[in-house]
């Protein structure tokens, strides 16, 4: 597929969205992450009190997402919570 000389200034203004998109993917895959290793850490604890710290730092991950925006009115814990679905 070759591109018309008219239709190249469209593919490069719309090339920084596709990298804001690519960011905003990236830091819920990270944040998913981090959340389900406090999770599965938390899970494998003998200890009470690792428990309830790596369940609080989950829960403080999931927290904080809330408040972070992302395009289409979302949040990141929506993005989050699609892939793990909260305990609360």
């Amino acid at each position: 597929m070759s591109l018309e000389c008219s239709e190249i200034p469209e593919a490069i203004s719309m090339q920084p969205l596709h990298l804001i998109d690519e960011i905003s993917h990236r830091v819920v895959n990270e944040y998913t992450e981090a959340i389900c290793a406090l999770g599965q850490a938390a899970t494998a604890a003998h200890d009470t009190r690792a428990k309830f710290v790596l369940t609080s730092a989950a829960n403080r991950l999931r927290a904080q997402g809330r408040e972070v925006p992302m395009s289409g009115g979302e949040t990141l814990a929506d993005g989050v919570c699609i892939v793990i679905p909260s305990r609360d």
